[in-house]
């Protein structure tokens, strides 16, 4: 196959040259280009969450760089919504009142939205270098806690310190009210108030242990928790205290649902229907996950997890999760605008598949048929879609395929071994899988039946297999780990290496455009290839990434996944730029995971460590390189194409007719380089761009045609 790239352009382009010039650029630096984020899955561990009607309001935050996003739905959970993004800042309590939502951000401020979570203002950002851990109403006064306790009658427009008797060494850790009597905490001392904060009286009679964690109070009851002397209740507002249950556990919320008491601890919720003399299990939520919160929500408990957010109806036999899953999208596949999502929830025990049939505005379990799992190796492998149907591997139990977009899934195993397939194509209707021993298998019946059709003998069975391509009868596979490239040029009969200069074999990802191949190495970052893998460069984006998981080409856009976020490069290669628009902007602690194109959108997943996990999409017509995808022919002949700035130009009789072409070459500014009369059928050599790099465009006239292209000087 040539590797001439060049674009076919009609005699417009020789009129209107420089206008060209200036759109190119245009193209190249557009901010138009903006990722959108999917209504699921995402989310991370849920901190705190509240509700009222069909509004929700829920936090993920808390790991070490101190980020915290805010979602809304005004659906009952159905569809979420990011609403609140705040840098340097742990959320640590929702209040709805009135019509109004209050938010404390630890280091930030109190957050006010008045429409539902859609817009939302700071209005303690007076209230510099203040802590605020939560928030309580009484009285129709809002009360917020942490460098002491502040009030607020209008909204938020204005405070007051209501701190009297208040300790001035130690934060208010938690702030609770019923009717008229306050009640706050010191990580050592409890703190009554009766006159919506004028005064504080300490009240710890009866109280013998300390680094208390959470305070909450229904009627004349008052229940708080410790880090290790378990929980006191009080039944006559704090005049006395008993200690009851659960010493040597860290408390991590306490609360009520009517007048129940109920007591978190790690992965279990407790309740009291006597005031804390005795008290049973509930087993609302799944087995390993983290429990931080739970609160009363239309007559059902909201429980805000590690793992995601959940409901359940009271007592709690079983929970519902409702949205926000705390999940890991490694892998994505589809056919049309059914997405197909390959989860890990991360804190959790299990790994799952969701679906979307509409774009990722709405997603839904798909695990009907897959095992169960209780291991974090076994998940979603590789997906491959086509005709309406989707194959599934799942890591440790073989292929999997449904034909009712996700409702079933059945085993697709005769024939090949049901163990760690890694990669699927299809090519001329027949599906290829390869797992991590070599061995390629196909099917000519949708994945019914499975024959051995190739075997790579120089892979080992210890090296992880990553991607399989077909072009042109050439088979591409990346087995990474001490292996990088091979590839097969007699449809599988035979094997080699392709690795010249592909310096790090770790590979992890590929993408093929014409005679592009972009992979995505770790430890060393992106390497490309212009003739199909005969050699390779190196592309450090001006700053090396130890690790990028996943590569695309799209409309002549080569991108990247990175953990700094999306790469991209719109002249095939010779220049990178970041890609993050409207991407959640912290990836130091976690990578962007997979590309997934249909004919609509391109989406990548994000995942890993604690904090944040999503989809975001963006147009498939946003993305522009510095023209419309090369176009490979026998028209116009340039070679090498990449070179090192000296190449040769043949231009055809039969296109220009015979006698003398004006050629001439511009760079990027529009500058003219070569100027000069040449003859067609002969070969003309030049050497005029030795010592540059970049994209150069070409452009032949004769009487007869005008005819245009790129050169790309890459300077080897």
């Amino acid at each position: 196959m040539s590797n001439i790239y060049y674009l076919l352009k009609t005699h417009y382009f020789k009129m209107r040259i420089a206008f060209s010039f200036v759109y190119l650029i245009f193209i190249c630096n557009s901010s138009q280009a903006q990722w959108v984020q999917t209504n699921g899955p995402h989310g991370g561990e849920i901190v705190c969450s509240a509700g009222s009607g069909n509004v929700l309001v829920s936090s993920y935050t808390g790991d070490a760089t101190w980020w915290a996003q805010l979602f809304s739905s005004t659906d009952s959970g159905n569809t979420w919504t990011p609403v609140l993004d705040v840098k340097f800042t742990t959320f640590t309590g929702i209040v709805f009142h009135d019509t109004s939502i209050y938010v404390c951000a630890m280091d930030t401020g109190i957050f006010i939205s008045n429409d539902d979570g859609l817009n939302w203002y700071n209005s303690t950002s007076a209230l510099a270098n203040h802590k605020f851990y939560d928030a309580t109403v009484c009285d129709d006064k809002l009360f917020a806690c942490g460098n002491g306790v502040y009030m607020t009658e209008d909204g938020g427009v204005s405070w007051t310190s209501v701190s009297a008797g208040l300790s001035t060494t130690e934060d208010i850790l938690d702030i609770t009210s019923d009717s008229l009597d306050l009640f706050a905490i010191t990580a050592q001392e409890v703190y009554h108030s009766s006159d919506f904060g004028q005064n504080w009286q300490i009240a710890n009679n009866g109280i013998t242990g300390i680094d208390f964690t959470h305070i909450g109070t229904h009627d004349s009851t008052v229940i708080i928790g410790t880090f290790s002397d378990g929980v006191y209740v009080s039944n006559d507002l704090g005049q006395t205290w008993f200690n009851t249950y659960f010493s040597g556990n860290i408390i991590r919320n306490v609360g009520f649902h009517g007048d129940t008491l109920l007591v978190l601890i790690e992965d279990s919720v407790y309740h009291s229907t006597d005031g804390g003399l005795s008290w049973s299990s509930i087993n609302a939520v799944a087995p390993g996950l983290r429990i931080n919160q739970i609160t009363d929500y239309n007559a059902q408990l909201l429980i805000s997890t590690d793992g995601g957010l959940y409901t359940t109806s009271f007592p709690g036999d079983s929970c519902t999760l409702i949205g926000l899953p705390a999940v890991d999208v490694v892998e994505m596949g589809g056919f049309g605008d059914v997405i197909f999502a390959g989860t890990i929830y991360e804190n959790g025990p299990s790994a799952g598949i969701v679906v979307s049939k509409d774009n990722g505005e709405t997603w839904s379990a798909a695990t009907n048929g897959l095992p169960g799992q209780p291991h974090y190796a076994n998940k979603a492998q590789c997906f491959l879609g086509w005709d309406n149907k989707m194959l599934v591997s799942w890591r440790n139990d073989g292929l999997f395929l449904s034909a009712d977009t996700g409702s079933t899934w059945l085993p697709s195993i005769n024939g090949i071994p049901a163990a760690h397939i890694a990669a699927l194509t299809i090519y001329q209707g027949i599906i290829y899988a390869i797992n991590d021993s070599g061995q390629i298998y196909s099917s000519v019946d949708s994945a019914q039946s499975w024959s051995l059709f190739s075997s790579i003998p120089q892979i080992l069975s210890t090296v992880n297999v990553s991607e399989i391509e077909i072009r042109d009868s050439v088979i591409y596979v990346v087995a990474g780990a001490v292996t990088g490239m091979f590839k097969s040029i007699d449809f599988g009969q035979t094997w080699f290496t392709s690795n010249n200069g592909l310096t790090c074999l770790n590979v992890w990802a590929m993408a093929i455009k014409d005679s592009i191949i972009i992979v995505g190495t770790q430890p060393d970052g992106l390497f490309i290839s212009y003739n199909l893998g005969a050699n390779w460069s190196l592309i450090n984006f001006n700053n090396p990434l130890p690790l990028v998981p996943d590569v695309a080409i799209v409309n002549s856009v080569l991108l990247a996944a990175t953990r700094q976020g999306v790469m991209n490069s719109t002249d095939i290669g010779v220049t990178w730029n970041s890609f993050n628009d409207g991407l959640y902007q912290r990836f130091e602690s976690y990578a962007l995971r997979k590309f997934y194109l249909n004919d609509d959108y391109l989406f990548v997943s994000t995942g890993g460590g604690s904090s944040r996990f999503s989809i975001y999409k963006i147009p498939v017509s946003q993305l522009t390189g510095i023209s419309d995808a090369p176009v490979i022919t026998k028209e116009l002949l340039v070679f090498p194409n990449p070179n090192n700035g000296s190449f040769t130009i043949t231009a055809p009789s039969e296109i220009f007719g015979h006698g003398t072409v004006k050629l001439a070459v511009y760079d990027f500014a529009g500058k003219m380089i070569i100027n000069k009369d040449i003859f067609t059928d002969v070969s003309f050599t030049s050497k005029a761009l030795e010592g540059t790099t970049g994209v150069f465009i070409l452009s032949l006239t004769s009487g007869k045609a005008t005819r245009s292209g790129r050169i790309v000087v890459n300077g080897k």
